[in-house]
């Protein structure tokens, strides 16, 4: 299973620029942009583009265990 996390800019502090053990960089691109980042798969822009054009985005705690309640 495969999850991808969504954000949304809160103020204007910038994404961090040096890498670490986690990644090289963060960046807020445009889908654009993006088209020239060598990402690690292609099904990131195929992601992207379906939530930009309005494919719905679920919360996470919509996944839950086998037999759990559903409240």
């Amino acid at each position: 299973m495969r999850v991808i996390f969504t954000a949304k800019r809160q103020d204007n502090t910038p994404p961090k620029s040096r890498p670490d053990e986690h990644s090289l960089k963060a960046a807020w691109v445009t889908l654009k942009e993006m088209e020239f980042l060598p990402l690690r798969g292609i099904e990131v822009q195929d992601i992207f583009h379906y939530v930009a054009n309005g494919t719905p985005i679920y919360p996470l705690n919509l996944i839950t265990f086998e037999g759990a309640p559903f409240l």
